[in-house]
C-alpha cells in the first residue's frame, strides 16, 4: 500500500515553512437532517505547470520581458483540477444514483 498517494510539496501558514501534503476533493451529499461524503479524489498538480510557473516568475523578477520566457506548457490530463474531479466526482453519482436530485 502506497501511503503517500500523490503527496506533494504544500505551503504551511502557520509556519511559513513547507509540508509534504494532500489535497482531497470532496463530494458531500447534504440534506436538511443529514450531511454524507460520497465522493473523493485526490488532487494534485501538474509538476510541469508547477515547474514552468515557478520559472517564470523566477525570471519575470529578473526583468526578462514575457516574449523571451518559456511558453506556458499544456496541462497534463493525468492532473486534473479541481473543477474538473468535481465535476467527475457528480456525474458519477448522478450515473450511478439516478434517484438523487435537487
Amino acid at each position: 500500500m502506497n501511503i503517500e498517494y500523490k503527496v506533494y510539496k504544500q505551503k504551511h501558514k502557520g509556519s511559513g515553512g513547507y509540508v509534504n501534503g494532500q489535497t482531497i476533493v470532496l463530494l458531500l451529499l447534504v440534506t436538511s437532517s443529514i450531511t454524507v461524503p460520497v465522493g473523493f479524489f485526490f488532487y494534485m498538480p501538474d509538476p510541469a505547470l508547477k515547474q514552468w510557473d515557478k520559472e517564470d516568475k523566477r525570471l519575470k523578477k529578473s526583468g526578462i520581458a514575457k516574449k523571451d520566457r518559456p511558453i506556458k506548457p499544456e496541462r497534463d490530463s493525468a492532473y486534473p483540477t479541481k473543477t474538473e474531479i468535481a465535476l467527475g466526482l457528480l456525474k458519477d453519482l448522478n450515473s450511478s444514483h439516478k434517484y438523487i436530485t435537487q
